[in-house]
């Protein structure tokens, strides 16, 4: 026979349970995604062109950002457009939609930059 085995500490006697903890609760809280800022001020702007590549099965969308005077983003714009009008025709769908989406959310952003210019007395 052998003699019983003394009780560990920590351990609970023979047929009692350890109590159950309450669930852990997730925080409730969304983290905060960092919002793209646009306008930055008298004189300084910030504008996202797309610049669209179209391939014979796929595409590609690069997004480019550009930050500085209006002389920049309009300089980025006609990079951007250029790029879309010579590099995003080369394929069925870009042809069809994807391009023109491309270049007319271009436009799109343009306008959007020039009227914050506007308010801020430039053009």
């Amino acid at each position: 026979m052998t003699a019983p085995v003394p009780p560990q500490p920590g351990s609970l006697p023979q047929g009692e349970y350890a109590p159950i903890a309450p669930p852990v609760q997730p925080p409730t809280a969304q983290p905060q995604y960092a919002q793209p800022q646009y306008a930055q001020g008298p004189g300084v702007y910030t504008a996202v062109f797309k610049a669209h590549t179209g391939l014979l099965i796929m595409s590609l969308t690069s997004p480019k950002q550009v930050t500085g005077s209006l002389a920049d983003v309009r300089r980025a714009f006609w990079a951007a457009q250029a790029h879309c009008l010579c590099l995003g025709w080369f394929g069925i769908l870009s042809a069809l939609i994807y391009n023109w989406i491309a270049i007319f959310g271009n436009i799109s952003e343009l306008s959007r930059v020039k009227a914050i210019a506007k308010q801020y007395g430039e053009s």
